[in-house]
């Protein structure tokens, strides 16, 4: 089984190898320069290690109850969580308690019924979900790894040793450490939560055909970052009971060297037949509304 982690039929495979094939395109070049240049948006201003910004536990005393924000409370709580995120120095000093309590509270607003939370409200709270995931994390620069992987059209030097593939893409701090690398797949699938009700509300209907993100949006990171996580959430769904479960076993494998594996320690979830972001998935939608939804078409 590991052998076919990244078979011929697999999207991931097919979406990594096709992209520089098709650079030449507008769409693709337009889609590649988003992807590489996510990183800008995050950048810090000249001025924020002056005033810094407001602290994770200041925000959250100030508008959750118990890990909850109560949707009257929902604006005001991600406004201020934006204001926040525009520093880097926000999430460098995130503590892992700081992200996990963040992560609940968001997810209790980016989950709210439609009536409750105005939707541009739950986007964005889903959004910041996946920058608190993500940013300055060993998650962050797993996806990092992911991308640089694609393009640099190096898929194919991995296609006889997928394991070699897995281990390039974690961090060389975590490597061989089973908590810290739970702690990677946990955090990738807590961004996926995030990305699907993100991609729901990109839903297209009668009166809303071209759904769009929040202005401002760097969409390029968005897209990258929801293609990582959510099939990092598919693969560990496939490999336990729920995604929790399946974190456990994947993070005791890939702790093990190359060569100490079980032969059949992975389940692939998507060389059963299965269509990989098909059109109305929240994935789909987040490529669609990104402008990069015919990256998919041949996946």
């Amino acid at each position: 089984m590991a052998r076919r982690m990244l078979s011929s039929s697999s999207p991931v495979r097919t979406f990594f190898s096709c992209l520089p094939a098709r650079a030449l395109q507008g769409w693709a070049v337009a889609l590649l320069l988003g992807l590489v240049s996510c990183d800008t948006v995050f950048e810090g201003n000249l001025f924020e290690n002056f005033a810094g910004p407001e602290s994770a536990s200041a925000i959250l005393r100030k508008y959750s109850d118990g890990g909850v924000v109560l949707p009257a409370r929902a604006p005001g709580f991600v406004s201020a969580l934006d204001d926040a995120a525009g520093s880097s120095r926000f999430f460098r000093e995130l503590s892992a308690s700081d992200r996990a309590g963040l992560n609940d509270a968001l997810e209790s607003v980016y989950a709210a019924d439609d009536a409750d939370v105005p939707k541009a409200t739950r986007q964005k709270a889903a959004i910041l979900a996946g920058q608190v995931n993500l940013r300055e994390t060993d998650a962050g620069e797993t996806i990092n790894n992911a991308i640089d992987v694609l393009t640099d059209g190096g898929i194919d030097t991995f296609e006889e040793d997928p394991e070699a593939l897995l281990d390039q893409l974690l961090p060389s701090g975590v490597r061989g450490d089973e908590a810290k690398i739970s702690a990677v797949l946990r955090n990738l699938v807590n961004a996926a939560g995030a990305y699907e009700a993100l991609g729901t509300t990109l839903a297209s209907s009668d009166d809303d055909p071209e759904p769009q993100m929040p202005a401002g949006t760097n969409k390029g990171a968005v897209a990258q970052n929801a293609l990582v996580a959510l099939v990092v959430k598919d693969i560990a769904k496939a490999n336990g009971a729920d995604a929790e479960d399946g974190i456990a076993a994947l993070a005791a494998e890939l702790a093990k060297p190359q060569g100490d594996r079980d032969t059949d320690w992975i389940t692939l979830p998507y060389d059963n037949g299965v269509e990989f972001a098909p059109e109305g998935s929240p994935l789909r939608n987040i490529f669609n509304a990104a402008g990069f939804g015919g990256v998919l078409d041949d996946v």
